[in-house]
């Protein structure tokens, strides 16, 4: 059995962090977002967390794309997210693509919007989800806000255990 020394794994994980990173800058986000629980009354668990962010996205989806947002996997948003502190300050940090520039159903009003859709819903829908929390939406205007946000947000992917504590979701991630 091999042993990896401690160095070792911190450039394997500085290696699959700075992977990651270039991943999320080839693409183009277009809004940042951030979801707290302010949950002190407990430590949530991982999976509590990632239920919650897939539920604020399966409500999204429906208020985004409609109804049958199931079925309409290709006018559904794609999103990285991010939990962190889940055991003393439980948030998630989230970077979303509206539109997709091959998506020639969906015109700059489509994605307008949509946009104001994201920004009005987003409090209301998190705090059905949870009581306690607030939430924000920024756009991501320029690639260097983008470059700015993802490198924030991936901080924490250098230590071991929070590889486990992220979501890519949509159309190169799959179902929510």
């Amino acid at each position: 059995m091999a042993h990896t020394s401690s160095s070792g794994e911190s450039t394997t994980k500085m290696r699959e962090r700075d992977a990651i990173v270039t991943y999320l800058n080839e693409r183009r986000w277009t809004h940042y977002v951030t979801l707290a629980t302010h949950d002190m009354s407990y430590s949530l668990s991982i999976d509590r967390l990632k239920g919650l962010a897939k539920l604020w996205e399966a409500k999204m989806h429906q208020i985004l794309v409609g109804a049958h947002w199931v079925r309409k996997y290709d006018e559904r948003f794609q999103g990285f997210y991010v939990i962190e502190k889940p055991r003393s300050s439980p948030h998630l940090h989230a970077i979303l693509q509206l539109d997709r520039p091959d998506d020639q159903c969906s015109g700059r009003d489509t994605l307008l919007t949509r946009a104001r859709a994201l920004e009005y819903f987003t409090p209301f829908v998190w705090k059905r989800l949870s009581p306690s929390g607030s939430s924000d939406v920024k756009i991501i205007s320029t690639k260097e806000d983008q470059t700015r946000i993802v490198t924030y947000i991936t901080k924490e992917l250098l230590y071991p255990q929070q590889f486990e504590n992220y979501i890519l979701s949509g159309p190169s991630g799959g179902p929510v």
